[in-house]
């Protein structure tokens, strides 16, 4: 498909160039200056056409030179939108697809049996960082004081489990960007409604954390959680069940880690999130619905635990891979729970840019028979001029996102 997309109009013109060069030969055998004169005047060479749907800034490669990550969306596609107190939050669009949802890690200890399920969802916008003390504190000063009562986070189950005093963290000035906690998912829910938005849905959820690429482990590739530039840790988590071995004992500010490749921060560690979706051990709610949905999802008011994901600063190695589901009830709270909130994308431009950077920018396209994304056919190569002795040798850009 995208090849057929950039060699859009080259067929058209092939027979007349070819006659064009026949034309031009014959003249430069002759030798015939006045029949090559009257040629050049009546004969319409066209010029190489440029693709007006593909801007040339989608097909550069975009890579962090900090990070090394290549981002698969440009930062145009990272959009402020407001918040009722008069402040903005960054959301990123992302694009609709199909992907492999599940487990792609080994579990020796058959901890996760849920299995795998192939998924389809429509593009949607999602936070680009978990919401914050600062902005949930926003929230809580715009109810009136009943609500702002029922809506307070579980400073208990934090000081149980934390040393540092609750209100140094949630109130301090020092930590106004580090991800709030101890909410349950109904208040997440009320924030997200609060705020003209929604929970992201299970599936949405994974989707964006694998930035649309079945068969990872992490939210970046590879088996290992450590940057191939400098050593560093890519997330927020208990490396080896200690907190403290990445730079953080407890959370850290959002966005401190490398983003993925749909450029969102922390999904993986730091906090585990609320996601909308009523737990169920298998995926066979989500088959069920998958008929009625695009972006199949599972709500049972009778079941009261709710779907969490990420894992947080607290969590081991295999408890922050994307395909790793926990859950809770959803009126339960604790120090290693935040969330971020999602939308629906409506605006029909800014949806079909971000499906095509995310094709052109990653070089791939999604086969949802298999695990890994497949690279497109190679473009055929143009045949040289055989009286250009100096023509170019176009090597071919190999493709390692996988």
């Amino acid at each position: 498909m995208i090849n057929s997309h950039l060699h859009k109009g080259k067929e058209k013109h092939f027979y007349r160039i070819v006659a064009v060069s026949c034309l031009f030969l014959l003249i430069s055998v002759s030798g015939c200056s006045y029949v090559e004169q009257v040629l050049l005047r009546f004969i319409d060479v066209p010029e190489q056409e440029e693709d007006d749907d593909i801007p040339e800034m989608l097909s550069e490669i975009d890579i962090d030179p900090e990070t090394g990550v290549q981002y698969y969306l440009s930062e145009e596609l990272v959009q402020d939108h407001p918040l009722p107190d008069g402040t903005s939050s960054e959301m990123v669009v992302i694009p609709g697809g199909e992907f492999i949802m599940g487990l792609t890690d080994e579990d020796p200890m058959v901890i996760q049996p849920t299995g795998r399920i192939r998924i389809s969802v429509n593009a949607f916008l999602i936070d680009q960082h978990q919401v914050t003390n600062k902005q949930y504190r926003a929230f809580l000063e715009s109810l009136d004081e009943n609500d702002r009562q029922d809506m307070q986070p579980d400073s208990l189950s934090w000081s149980r489990q934390v040393g540092l005093d609750w209100d140094i963290y949630f109130r301090g000035d020092g930590y106004e960007d580090h991800p709030v906690v101890g909410v349950s998912w109904e208040q997440a829910k009320a924030y997200a409604e609060w705020a003209g938005r929604r929970l992201p849905t299970e599936a949405e959820w994974e989707y964006a954390a694998r930035s649309g690429v079945s068969g990872r482990i992490y939210p970046w590739d590879g088996i290992s959680t450590r940057s191939p530039i400098d050593g560093e840790y890519l997330a927020n988590f208990a490396p080896g069940g200690d907190p403290s071995a990445d730079g953080y004992v407890i959370t850290s500010p959002v966005g401190e880690f490398p983003a993925n490749n749909f450029r969102l921060y922390d999904m993986a560690g730091n906090v585990a999130e609320w996601v909308s979706d009523s737990y169920s051990p298998t995926f066979e709610r989500l088959k069920q619905s998958r008929g009625r949905q695009i972006t199949p999802s599972y709500d049972d008011r009778d079941e009261p635990r709710r779907v969490i994901r990420g894992g947080s600063w607290a969590s081991p190695e295999f408890y922050i891979g994307v395909g790793v589901r926990e859950f809770l009830n959803y009126d339960q709270a604790t120090p290693e729970v935040g969330f971020r909130t999602a939308k629906d994308a409506e605006n029909p431009q800014i949806i079909n840019r971000a499906r095509d950077e995310y094709l052109l920018r990653s070089q791939q396209q999604i086969d949802p028979n298999a695990l890994e994304p497949i690279e497109p056919e190679e473009e055929e190569e143009e045949e040289e001029d055989p009286d250009d002795e100096n023509g170019d040798d176009n090597g071919d850009d190999e493709n390692d996102d996988s």
